[in-house]
């Protein structure tokens, strides 16, 4: 074997040696069942994976299930064992589903949460990137876009959380609403304000400008409920997962998501499985989401 060759060869056998020992990177949950909100709120209740062999502090990915908030899905997901080959923790929430002003009002408590407590478990509690799966990605993209978080915050035991602390949002099969008949069918039993007119003002309309509107308080409440509302150029950047399979939430929302996320100048990325439906599998999106949180927790980020 020449010189050459074997150059080649030690080369590639240290490149296949390196990727395999950032695969294996492991997790172990640190903390099971914690609560994080008031003690009457049983539910609200979280789960601490940090990755194996790493030292800390750990950047984090605070994530949120699909409707029925089991946080048990995001181990299910494999998300807490993708995140440490990102060198990342993993913080799987159970919260509440029953509208979104509770699903609000509990993600903005568990970020309240990993400020308050996650450096006592080795988190780096200023680089935070939100997940959502499904209805999850409302909570998910409200931590990045809101930034009151007075706004939702309802009976948090935790001071306000910093908002700025969120460097980046991903969601899987997301409910993000991108149009009126999405709106309808998010929920049949609204008021008239599920109409073209809302779904335009949501799409179009900065915050600053719908605001100062002279709207009717009920259409003032319910515009300010949904991600789209809020988002600015000041917002991180988003990675939109969606199948192309998707008979619960149409792909085509993530794209129209991502169009307004574009429109007022927030980074945004589309990954589609064509043949995926509403729970894609985690190895037909793991290296797009690596390589977003890598890029997330740089300093600076992106």
């Amino acid at each position: 074997m020449n010189t050459f060759r074997r150059a080649v060869l030690i080369a590639c056998l240290a490149a296949l040696l390196a990727t395999t020992t950032t695969a294996r990177i492991e997790t172990r949950p640190v903390a099971y069942s914690v609560l994080y909100g008031a003690p009457n709120e049983g539910g609200r209740r979280l789960d601490v994976y940090v990755p194996e062999g790493l030292e800390p502090p750990y950047p984090v990915v605070l994530a949120f299930p699909g409707s029925g908030g089991d946080k048990a899905d995001i181990a299910v997901f494999t998300i807490p064992d993708i995140a440490a080959r990102a060198g990342a923790a993993t913080v799987a929430v159970s919260y509440a589903t029953d509208n979104p002003l509770m699903a609000y009002a509990d993600a903005w408590c568990a970020l309240a949460w990993v400020q308050a407590h996650g450096a006592e478990y080795g988190l780096n509690t200023s680089r935070i990137v939100t997940f959502g799966h499904s209805y999850g990605g409302l909570p998910a993209t409200m931590l990045g876009v809101q930034q009151d978080a007075a706004a939702f915050a309802g009976d948090c035991p935790h001071n306000a959380p910093d908002p700025d602390s969120v460097l980046g949002v991903v969601t899987v099969a997301g409910v993000l609403l991108g149009s009126a008949d999405a709106l309808e069918a998010f929920d049949p039993a609204a008021p008239v304000w599920h109409d073209a007119n809302s779904a335009e003002l949501l799409r179009s309309t900065p915050p600053e400008e719908w605001l100062a509107l002279d709207l009717p308080a009920d259409q003032h409440e319910f515009l300010s409920q949904w991600p789209m509302a809020w988002i600015n150029e000041e917002d991180p950047p988003h990675l939109l997962v969606h199948g192309g399979e998707d008979t619960i939430i149409p792909f085509e929302n993530s794209f129209a998501y991502a169009e307004i996320l574009t429109r007022n100048r927030v980074n945004a990325t589309v990954v589609t499985d064509h043949y995926s439906g509403h729970a894609p599998p985690p190895f037909t999106y793991d290296r797009e989401l690596i390589v977003f949180l890598e890029r997330a927790f740089d300093d600076p980020p992106f």
